[in-house]
Protein backbone atom coordinates (compact mmCIF):
# COMPACT_ATOMS: atom_id res chain seq x y z
CA UNK A 1 0.00 0.00 0.00
CA UNK A 2 1.35 3.42 -0.95
CA UNK A 3 1.03 6.59 1.00
CA UNK A 4 0.03 9.77 -0.77
CA UNK A 5 3.61 10.81 -1.19
CA UNK A 6 4.37 7.66 -3.16
CA UNK A 7 6.42 5.94 -0.43
CA UNK A 8 5.63 2.28 0.17
CA UNK A 9 3.96 1.75 3.54
CA UNK A 10 4.44 -1.61 5.23
CA UNK A 11 1.24 -3.54 5.82
CA UNK A 12 0.32 -4.20 9.44
CA UNK A 13 1.47 -7.59 10.58
CA UNK A 14 -1.50 -9.91 10.75
CA UNK A 15 -3.94 -7.06 10.25
CA UNK A 16 -6.42 -7.65 7.41
CA UNK A 17 -6.93 -4.72 5.07
CA UNK A 18 -10.59 -4.39 4.16
CA UNK A 19 -11.48 -3.61 0.58
CA UNK A 20 -12.51 -0.04 -0.11
CA UNK A 21 -15.24 -1.01 -2.58
CA UNK A 22 -18.65 -2.53 -2.01
CA UNK A 23 -21.78 -1.38 -0.27
CA UNK A 24 -21.45 0.40 3.04
CA UNK A 25 -24.76 -0.99 4.34
CA UNK A 26 -24.97 -4.79 4.72
CA UNK A 27 -27.98 -6.59 3.28
CA UNK A 28 -29.37 -7.67 6.66
CA UNK A 29 -29.77 -4.01 7.68
CA UNK A 30 -32.20 -3.20 4.85
CA UNK A 31 -35.38 -4.40 6.58
CA UNK A 32 -34.88 -2.59 9.90
CA UNK A 33 -33.78 0.56 8.07
CA UNK A 34 -37.06 0.59 6.12
CA UNK A 35 -38.98 0.37 9.42
CA UNK A 36 -36.85 3.18 10.93
CA UNK A 37 -37.49 5.39 7.88
CA UNK A 38 -41.23 4.64 8.03
CA UNK A 39 -41.23 5.59 11.72
CA UNK A 40 -39.53 8.90 10.99
CA UNK A 41 -42.06 9.75 8.27
CA UNK A 42 -44.97 8.78 10.52
CA UNK A 43 -43.53 10.85 13.38
CA UNK A 44 -43.71 13.95 11.19
CA UNK A 45 -47.50 13.57 11.18
CA UNK A 46 -48.24 11.67 14.40
CA UNK A 47 -45.35 11.97 16.80
CA UNK A 48 -46.09 9.26 19.40
CA UNK A 49 -46.86 6.29 17.11
CA UNK A 50 -44.08 7.39 14.77
CA UNK A 51 -41.47 7.27 17.52
CA UNK A 52 -42.76 3.86 18.66
CA UNK A 53 -42.38 2.51 15.10
CA UNK A 54 -38.99 4.21 14.76
CA UNK A 55 -37.71 2.61 17.96
CA UNK A 56 -39.10 -0.82 17.05
CA UNK A 57 -37.13 -0.72 13.81
CA UNK A 58 -34.08 0.65 15.58
CA UNK A 59 -34.02 -2.13 18.18
CA UNK A 60 -34.21 -4.63 15.33
CA UNK A 61 -31.34 -2.80 13.63
CA UNK A 62 -29.19 -2.75 16.80
CA UNK A 63 -29.51 -6.53 17.13
CA UNK A 64 -28.91 -7.10 13.40
CA UNK A 65 -26.22 -4.60 12.33
CA UNK A 66 -24.74 -2.75 15.28
CA UNK A 67 -22.45 -0.53 13.23
CA UNK A 68 -25.35 0.63 11.05
CA UNK A 69 -27.37 1.47 14.16
CA UNK A 70 -24.44 3.62 15.34
CA UNK A 71 -24.45 5.44 11.98
CA UNK A 72 -28.17 6.17 12.36
CA UNK A 73 -27.58 7.42 15.91
CA UNK A 74 -24.80 9.72 14.70
CA UNK A 75 -27.02 11.07 11.94
CA UNK A 76 -29.94 12.01 14.19
CA UNK A 77 -28.35 12.65 17.62
CA UNK A 78 -28.37 16.42 17.12
CA UNK A 79 -32.10 16.60 16.30
CA UNK A 80 -33.88 17.77 19.48
CA UNK A 81 -37.07 15.70 19.18
CA UNK A 82 -38.00 13.02 21.68
CA UNK A 83 -39.99 11.85 24.64
CA UNK A 84 -40.20 13.53 28.03
CA UNK A 85 -40.02 11.73 31.37
CA UNK A 86 -40.64 13.46 34.70
CA UNK A 87 -39.60 16.82 33.32
CA UNK A 88 -36.17 15.59 32.21
CA UNK A 89 -35.60 15.41 28.47
CA UNK A 90 -35.36 11.80 27.32
CA UNK A 91 -34.73 11.95 23.59
CA UNK A 92 -35.04 9.17 21.13
CA UNK A 93 -31.25 9.28 20.89
CA UNK A 94 -31.21 8.17 24.55
CA UNK A 95 -33.48 5.28 23.66
CA UNK A 96 -31.24 4.45 20.71
CA UNK A 97 -28.24 4.29 23.03
CA UNK A 98 -30.09 1.83 25.27
CA UNK A 99 -30.89 -0.31 22.22
CA UNK A 100 -27.25 -0.25 21.10
CA UNK A 101 -26.08 -1.22 24.57
CA UNK A 102 -28.40 -4.23 24.56
CA UNK A 103 -27.29 -5.05 21.02
CA UNK A 104 -23.65 -5.00 22.10
CA UNK A 105 -24.35 -7.34 25.03
CA UNK A 106 -26.30 -9.67 22.74
CA UNK A 107 -23.53 -9.71 20.15
CA UNK A 108 -20.99 -10.83 22.79
CA UNK A 109 -23.35 -12.97 24.86
CA UNK A 110 -21.21 -16.09 24.50
CA UNK A 111 -17.92 -14.64 25.74
CA UNK A 112 -16.78 -14.76 29.33
CA UNK A 113 -17.53 -12.05 31.85
CA UNK A 114 -13.99 -10.68 31.73
CA UNK A 115 -14.03 -10.40 27.95
CA UNK A 116 -17.48 -8.81 28.05
CA UNK A 117 -16.24 -6.22 30.56
CA UNK A 118 -13.37 -5.48 28.18
CA UNK A 119 -15.90 -4.82 25.42
CA UNK A 120 -18.05 -2.55 27.57
CA UNK A 121 -15.07 -0.72 29.10
CA UNK A 122 -12.27 -0.64 26.48
CA UNK A 123 -8.89 -0.93 28.15
CA UNK A 124 -7.74 2.42 26.78
CA UNK A 125 -10.21 4.33 28.98
CA UNK A 126 -11.47 1.80 31.55
CA UNK A 127 -9.74 2.98 34.73
CA UNK A 128 -10.47 6.75 34.53
CA UNK A 129 -14.03 6.11 33.32
CA UNK A 130 -14.81 3.77 36.21
CA UNK A 131 -13.35 6.34 38.62
CA UNK A 132 -15.44 9.15 37.13
CA UNK A 133 -18.63 7.08 37.32
CA UNK A 134 -17.87 6.09 40.92
CA UNK A 135 -17.52 9.70 42.04
CA UNK A 136 -20.62 10.67 40.04
CA UNK A 137 -22.66 8.06 41.94
CA UNK A 138 -21.11 9.22 45.22
CA UNK A 139 -22.31 12.75 44.47
CA UNK A 140 -25.92 11.64 45.00
CA UNK A 141 -25.27 12.14 48.73
CA UNK A 142 -25.79 15.92 48.51
CA UNK A 143 -27.86 16.22 45.32
CA UNK A 144 -30.86 18.53 45.66
CA UNK A 145 -32.65 16.53 42.98
CA UNK A 146 -31.57 12.88 43.08
CA UNK A 147 -33.71 12.18 40.02
CA UNK A 148 -31.98 14.92 38.05
CA UNK A 149 -28.53 13.76 39.20
CA UNK A 150 -29.39 10.15 38.31
CA UNK A 151 -30.42 11.21 34.80
CA UNK A 152 -27.07 12.98 34.38
CA UNK A 153 -25.18 9.90 35.60
CA UNK A 154 -27.10 7.77 33.10
CA UNK A 155 -26.11 10.26 30.39
CA UNK A 156 -22.45 9.74 31.32
CA UNK A 157 -22.99 6.00 30.95
CA UNK A 158 -24.80 6.53 27.62
CA UNK A 159 -22.08 8.75 26.21
CA UNK A 160 -18.77 7.49 27.58
CA UNK A 161 -19.63 3.82 28.04
CA UNK A 162 -22.26 2.74 25.50
CA UNK A 163 -21.40 4.91 22.48
CA UNK A 164 -17.65 4.55 22.96
CA UNK A 165 -17.97 0.76 23.42
CA UNK A 166 -20.11 0.36 20.29
CA UNK A 167 -17.67 2.48 18.26
CA UNK A 168 -14.68 0.53 19.57
CA UNK A 169 -16.47 -2.72 18.78
CA UNK A 170 -16.26 -1.90 15.07
CA UNK A 171 -12.54 -2.57 15.34
CA UNK A 172 -10.54 -1.51 12.29
CA UNK A 173 -13.27 -2.24 9.77
CA UNK A 174 -12.99 0.19 6.87
CA UNK A 175 -16.59 -0.36 5.83
CA UNK A 176 -18.01 0.33 9.29
CA UNK A 177 -15.95 3.45 9.92
CA UNK A 178 -16.64 4.82 6.44
CA UNK A 179 -20.36 4.41 7.05
CA UNK A 180 -20.32 6.03 10.49
CA UNK A 181 -18.11 8.92 9.40
CA UNK A 182 -20.24 9.51 6.30
CA UNK A 183 -23.20 9.90 8.67
CA UNK A 184 -21.18 12.21 10.91
CA UNK A 185 -20.10 14.57 8.13
CA UNK A 186 -23.52 14.53 6.50
CA UNK A 187 -25.00 15.59 9.84
CA UNK A 188 -22.26 18.20 10.31
CA UNK A 189 -22.66 19.65 6.83
CA UNK A 190 -26.44 19.86 7.21
CA UNK A 191 -26.05 21.56 10.59
CA UNK A 192 -23.52 23.98 9.12
CA UNK A 193 -25.91 24.93 6.28
CA UNK A 194 -28.68 25.48 8.82
CA UNK A 195 -26.37 27.67 10.91
CA UNK A 196 -25.27 29.72 7.90
CA UNK A 197 -28.94 30.31 6.96
CA UNK A 198 -29.63 31.40 10.56
CA UNK A 199 -26.73 33.82 10.37
CA UNK A 200 -27.73 35.35 7.05
CA UNK A 201 -31.48 35.66 7.64
CA UNK A 202 -31.26 36.59 11.33
CA UNK A 203 -33.18 33.51 12.45
CA UNK A 204 -32.45 33.89 16.12
CA UNK A 205 -33.13 36.05 19.20
CA UNK A 206 -31.86 39.63 19.48
CA UNK A 207 -29.30 38.53 22.10
CA UNK A 208 -27.48 36.62 19.33
CA UNK A 209 -27.12 39.69 17.09
CA UNK A 210 -23.87 40.26 15.18
CA UNK A 211 -23.04 43.03 12.70
CA UNK A 212 -26.10 45.18 12.00
CA UNK A 213 -28.71 42.60 11.07
CA UNK A 214 -27.42 39.05 11.46
CA UNK A 215 -27.33 36.58 14.34
CA UNK A 216 -24.84 34.03 15.62
CA UNK A 217 -25.52 30.54 14.29
CA UNK A 218 -26.92 28.12 16.86
CA UNK A 219 -28.10 25.18 14.73
CA UNK A 220 -30.61 22.93 16.44
CA UNK A 221 -28.81 23.38 19.75
CA UNK A 222 -30.37 26.74 20.57
CA UNK A 223 -27.03 28.16 21.74
CA UNK A 224 -24.16 29.43 19.54
CA UNK A 225 -21.35 28.13 21.75
CA UNK A 226 -22.78 24.60 21.62
CA UNK A 227 -23.15 24.81 17.83
CA UNK A 228 -19.58 26.07 17.64
CA UNK A 229 -18.36 23.18 19.80
CA UNK A 230 -19.88 20.64 17.41
CA UNK A 231 -18.30 22.42 14.45
CA UNK A 232 -14.88 22.83 16.08
CA UNK A 233 -14.63 19.10 16.88
CA UNK A 234 -15.56 18.16 13.31
CA UNK A 235 -13.14 20.51 11.55
CA UNK A 236 -9.81 18.90 12.61
CA UNK A 237 -11.16 15.43 11.85
CA UNK A 238 -12.30 16.58 8.40
CA UNK A 239 -9.00 18.30 7.62
CA UNK A 240 -7.09 15.16 8.63
CA UNK A 241 -9.22 12.93 6.40
CA UNK A 242 -8.99 15.23 3.37
CA UNK A 243 -5.21 15.71 3.60
CA UNK A 244 -3.94 12.47 5.16
CA UNK A 245 -6.52 9.93 4.08
CA UNK A 246 -6.35 7.52 1.14
CA UNK A 247 -8.01 10.09 -1.15
CA UNK A 248 -6.54 13.21 -2.73
CA UNK A 249 -8.53 16.28 -1.86
CA UNK A 250 -11.34 17.27 -4.20
CA UNK A 251 -10.61 14.53 -6.72
CA UNK A 252 -10.99 11.76 -4.16
CA UNK A 253 -14.07 12.61 -2.10
CA UNK A 254 -15.61 15.93 -3.19
CA UNK A 255 -18.52 15.48 -0.78
CA UNK A 256 -16.08 15.30 2.15
CA UNK A 257 -14.13 18.32 0.94
CA UNK A 258 -17.39 20.25 0.56
CA UNK A 259 -18.45 19.24 4.07
CA UNK A 260 -15.14 20.48 5.49
CA UNK A 261 -15.61 23.88 3.80
CA UNK A 262 -19.14 24.20 5.21
CA UNK A 263 -18.02 23.13 8.68
CA UNK A 264 -15.12 25.60 8.65
CA UNK A 265 -17.53 28.39 7.77
CA UNK A 266 -19.85 27.09 10.47
CA UNK A 267 -17.09 27.56 13.05
CA UNK A 268 -16.81 31.25 12.04
CA UNK A 269 -20.53 32.07 12.02
CA UNK A 270 -20.96 30.60 15.49
CA UNK A 271 -18.98 33.63 16.72
CA UNK A 272 -17.78 31.38 19.55
CA UNK A 273 -14.37 32.52 20.71
CA UNK A 274 -13.91 29.18 22.47
CA UNK A 275 -14.44 27.36 19.16
CA UNK A 276 -12.00 29.59 17.29
CA UNK A 277 -9.23 29.12 19.86
CA UNK A 278 -9.99 25.39 20.10
CA UNK A 279 -9.45 24.88 16.38
CA UNK A 280 -6.28 26.98 16.33
CA UNK A 281 -4.90 24.67 19.04
CA UNK A 282 -6.13 21.50 17.31
CA UNK A 283 -4.84 22.40 13.84
CA UNK A 284 -1.53 23.55 15.32
CA UNK A 285 -0.92 20.37 17.33
CA UNK A 286 -1.93 18.11 14.44
CA UNK A 287 0.40 20.07 12.20
CA UNK A 288 3.40 19.14 14.34
CA UNK A 289 2.73 15.45 13.72
CA UNK A 290 2.11 16.01 10.02
CA UNK A 291 5.47 17.77 9.81
CA UNK A 292 7.18 14.93 11.70
CA UNK A 293 5.53 11.95 9.94
CA UNK A 294 4.18 13.16 6.58
CA UNK A 295 6.39 16.10 5.66
CA UNK A 296 5.45 15.80 1.99
CA UNK A 297 1.88 16.70 2.95
CA UNK A 298 2.71 19.88 4.89
CA UNK A 299 1.72 22.15 1.97
CA UNK A 300 -1.81 20.69 1.48
CA UNK A 301 -2.23 20.58 5.26
CA UNK A 302 -1.45 24.30 5.49
CA UNK A 303 -3.89 24.89 2.64
CA UNK A 304 -6.80 23.09 4.30
CA UNK A 305 -5.99 23.78 7.93
CA UNK A 306 -4.76 27.39 7.78
CA UNK A 307 -5.37 29.04 4.38
CA UNK A 308 -8.96 27.80 4.07
CA UNK A 309 -10.07 29.20 7.48
CA UNK A 310 -8.40 32.53 6.65
CA UNK A 311 -10.27 32.73 3.34
CA UNK A 312 -13.52 31.82 5.07
CA UNK A 313 -12.86 34.52 7.65
CA UNK A 314 -13.04 36.96 4.76
CA UNK A 315 -16.17 35.26 3.43
CA UNK A 316 -17.87 35.52 6.84
CA UNK A 317 -16.93 39.20 7.04
CA UNK A 318 -18.36 39.90 3.58
CA UNK A 319 -21.56 37.98 4.37
CA UNK A 320 -21.90 40.03 7.55
CA UNK A 321 -22.10 43.19 5.45
CA UNK A 322 -24.92 41.87 3.27
CA UNK A 323 -28.24 43.34 4.42
CA UNK A 324 -30.75 40.58 3.84
CA UNK A 325 -32.94 41.61 6.78
CA UNK A 326 -32.40 45.39 6.94
CA UNK A 327 -34.99 46.07 9.65
CA UNK A 328 -33.73 43.55 12.18
CA UNK A 329 -34.49 45.06 15.59
CA UNK A 330 -32.37 43.96 18.52
CA UNK A 331 -32.85 45.79 21.77
CA UNK A 332 -29.74 45.78 23.98
CA UNK A 333 -27.73 43.90 21.36
CA UNK A 334 -23.95 43.81 21.35
CA UNK A 335 -23.30 44.22 17.61
CA UNK A 336 -20.46 41.73 17.41
CA UNK A 337 -18.39 41.24 14.27
CA UNK A 338 -15.91 38.55 13.33
CA UNK A 339 -13.02 40.96 13.78
CA UNK A 340 -14.46 42.31 17.02
CA UNK A 341 -14.75 38.83 18.48
CA UNK A 342 -11.17 38.10 17.48
CA UNK A 343 -9.96 41.24 19.23
CA UNK A 344 -12.07 40.41 22.30
CA UNK A 345 -10.11 37.19 22.81
CA UNK A 346 -7.15 39.32 23.95
CA UNK A 347 -9.18 41.84 25.92
CA UNK A 348 -8.64 40.10 29.24
CA UNK A 349 -11.32 40.02 31.90
CA UNK A 350 -12.87 43.41 31.29
CA UNK A 351 -15.69 42.48 28.93
CA UNK A 352 -19.21 41.94 30.26
CA UNK A 353 -19.26 38.29 29.19
CA UNK A 354 -15.97 37.58 30.91
CA UNK A 355 -17.12 39.29 34.10
CA UNK A 356 -20.22 37.09 34.19
CA UNK A 357 -18.11 33.99 33.60
CA UNK A 358 -15.75 34.94 36.44
CA UNK A 359 -18.71 35.22 38.81
CA UNK A 360 -19.85 31.74 37.79
CA UNK A 361 -16.35 30.34 38.23
CA UNK A 362 -16.09 31.88 41.69
CA UNK A 363 -19.34 30.22 42.70
CA UNK A 364 -18.12 26.88 41.35
CA UNK A 365 -14.95 27.16 43.44
CA UNK A 366 -17.09 27.88 46.49
CA UNK A 367 -19.18 24.78 45.80
CA UNK A 368 -15.99 22.71 45.51
CA UNK A 369 -14.64 24.04 48.82
CA UNK A 370 -17.92 23.37 50.62
CA UNK A 371 -18.39 19.87 49.15
CA UNK A 372 -14.79 18.82 48.56
CA UNK A 373 -15.26 15.04 48.50
CA UNK A 374 -18.77 14.49 47.15
CA UNK A 375 -19.74 17.60 45.21
CA UNK A 376 -23.28 18.96 45.07
CA UNK A 377 -24.62 16.21 42.80
CA UNK A 378 -23.96 15.27 39.17
CA UNK A 379 -25.41 18.02 36.99
CA UNK A 380 -26.68 19.88 40.07
CA UNK A 381 -24.45 22.96 40.11
CA UNK A 382 -27.16 25.06 38.43
CA UNK A 383 -29.57 24.14 41.25
CA UNK A 384 -26.93 24.92 43.86
CA UNK A 385 -26.05 28.36 42.47
CA UNK A 386 -29.75 29.26 42.03
CA UNK A 387 -30.06 29.58 45.81
CA UNK A 388 -26.68 31.30 46.24
CA UNK A 389 -26.58 33.86 43.42
CA UNK A 390 -23.51 36.09 43.65
CA UNK A 391 -24.04 39.84 43.38
CA UNK A 392 -23.82 40.99 39.76
CA UNK A 393 -24.78 37.68 38.13
CA UNK A 394 -27.77 38.39 35.89
CA UNK A 395 -29.22 34.87 35.62
CA UNK A 396 -28.88 31.27 36.76
CA UNK A 397 -26.29 29.58 34.52
CA UNK A 398 -27.06 26.09 33.18
CA UNK A 399 -23.51 25.00 34.07
CA UNK A 400 -20.20 26.34 35.37
CA UNK A 401 -18.80 27.36 31.93
CA UNK A 402 -15.73 25.21 32.59
CA UNK A 403 -15.44 21.44 32.36
CA UNK A 404 -13.19 21.04 35.37
CA UNK A 405 -15.09 23.42 37.62
CA UNK A 406 -18.43 21.88 36.65
CA UNK A 407 -17.22 18.33 37.32
CA UNK A 408 -15.54 19.51 40.54
CA UNK A 409 -18.68 21.27 41.76
CA UNK A 410 -20.83 18.28 40.78
CA UNK A 411 -18.67 15.39 41.98
CA UNK A 412 -15.91 16.82 44.17
CA UNK A 413 -12.18 17.21 43.74
CA UNK A 414 -11.63 13.54 42.90
CA UNK A 415 -14.01 13.97 39.98
CA UNK A 416 -11.62 16.60 38.61
CA UNK A 417 -8.75 14.15 39.02
CA UNK A 418 -10.70 11.48 37.09
CA UNK A 419 -11.43 13.89 34.22
CA UNK A 420 -7.80 15.02 33.98
CA UNK A 421 -6.73 11.37 34.06
CA UNK A 422 -9.13 10.56 31.23
CA UNK A 423 -7.88 13.49 29.15
CA UNK A 424 -4.28 12.47 29.74
CA UNK A 425 -5.17 9.03 28.38
CA UNK A 426 -6.79 10.62 25.31
CA UNK A 427 -3.59 12.37 24.35
CA UNK A 428 -1.19 9.62 25.40
CA UNK A 429 -3.01 6.86 23.53
CA UNK A 430 -3.66 8.88 20.38
CA UNK A 431 -0.02 10.00 20.19
CA UNK A 432 1.09 6.37 20.60
CA UNK A 433 -1.27 5.38 17.79
CA UNK A 434 0.15 8.09 15.51
CA UNK A 435 3.69 6.90 16.30
CA UNK A 436 2.69 3.30 15.45
CA UNK A 437 3.14 1.97 19.00
CA UNK A 438 0.15 -0.31 18.35
CA UNK A 439 1.22 -1.34 14.86
CA UNK A 440 1.56 0.34 11.48
CA UNK A 441 -1.58 2.22 10.41
CA UNK A 442 -2.67 2.52 6.78
CA UNK A 443 -3.43 6.05 5.49
CA UNK A 444 -7.12 5.74 6.41
CA UNK A 445 -6.59 4.94 10.08
CA UNK A 446 -3.52 7.16 10.34
CA UNK A 447 -5.69 10.08 9.22
CA UNK A 448 -8.35 9.10 11.75
CA UNK A 449 -5.77 8.85 14.54
CA UNK A 450 -4.40 12.33 13.79
CA UNK A 451 -7.95 13.66 13.46
CA UNK A 452 -8.85 12.09 16.80
CA UNK A 453 -5.95 13.92 18.43
CA UNK A 454 -7.40 17.11 16.94
CA UNK A 455 -10.86 16.30 18.31
CA UNK A 456 -9.43 15.70 21.80
CA UNK A 457 -7.52 18.98 21.61
CA UNK A 458 -10.52 21.02 20.41
CA UNK A 459 -12.76 19.56 23.11
CA UNK A 460 -10.21 20.11 25.90
CA UNK A 461 -9.43 23.69 24.91
CA UNK A 462 -13.03 24.77 24.31
CA UNK A 463 -14.14 23.26 27.60
CA UNK A 464 -11.82 25.56 29.49
CA UNK A 465 -14.54 28.18 28.98
CA UNK A 466 -17.62 25.96 28.52
CA UNK A 467 -19.08 22.60 29.52
CA UNK A 468 -20.03 20.71 26.39
CA UNK A 469 -21.11 17.24 27.49
CA UNK A 470 -24.54 17.04 25.89
CA UNK A 471 -26.52 15.30 23.16
CA UNK A 472 -25.21 15.54 19.63
CA UNK A 473 -22.40 17.98 20.32
CA UNK A 474 -20.25 15.30 21.96
CA UNK A 475 -20.61 12.69 19.19
CA UNK A 476 -17.27 13.47 17.42
CA UNK A 477 -15.43 13.09 20.73
CA UNK A 478 -17.09 9.74 21.49
CA UNK A 479 -16.27 8.39 18.02
CA UNK A 480 -12.64 9.52 18.44
CA UNK A 481 -12.48 7.68 21.75
CA UNK A 482 -13.94 4.56 20.13
CA UNK A 483 -11.50 4.73 17.23
CA UNK A 484 -8.41 5.06 19.42
CA UNK A 485 -9.72 2.30 21.72
CA UNK A 486 -10.11 0.04 18.66
CA UNK A 487 -6.52 0.76 17.57
CA UNK A 488 -5.22 0.03 21.07
CA UNK A 489 -7.22 -3.21 21.34
CA UNK A 490 -6.10 -4.36 17.89
CA UNK A 491 -2.46 -3.70 18.70
CA UNK A 492 -2.60 -5.49 22.04
CA UNK A 493 -4.41 -8.47 20.52
CA UNK A 494 -1.80 -8.88 17.81
CA UNK A 495 1.04 -8.44 20.33
CA UNK A 496 -0.46 -11.16 22.52
CA UNK A 497 -0.79 -13.45 19.50
CA UNK A 498 2.88 -12.91 18.59
CA UNK A 499 3.96 -13.62 22.16
CA UNK A 500 1.91 -16.83 22.17
CA UNK A 501 3.42 -17.95 18.87
CA UNK A 502 6.95 -17.30 20.13
CA UNK A 503 6.33 -19.46 23.17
Amino acid sequence: MKELGGREAPASEGRPQAAEGGWLIPRQAAGPLVVVAAGILLALAVRGPGIVLLMAGYVWLAFTALDVSLAVFVLVASIPVGLTLHGHGVRYSDLMAIAMGLGLLWKHREVGLRQLAGRVFPRAWAAPLVALLFFAVLSLVHAQSRLGATVKILELVEFFVVIVAVAADMGLSHRSWRLVLAALFLSGAAMAVYGIVQFLWALGPPSFQVYADHVRASGTYGQPNVFGAFMDQLLPLGVALVVLGPWKGLRGRPWLAGAVVLIALGVWVSFSRGSWVADVAAIGLMGLFVYANRRQLVAPYIGWGIALPIVLFGVATVLGKIHIVPNFAAAHSKHYSVGGRLVSITNGIHSYDNQQRLLIWGSALTAIRQHLLTGVGMGEFHNWIATRMPKGLVGVPPQASNLYLEIGADTGVFGIVAVIWLQYRWFAQSVKAIWNRFGELDPWFYALAVGSLGVFTAFSVHNLVDYMIDHGVIVPLLLAMGLIAAIVRDGRTRAAARDGAER
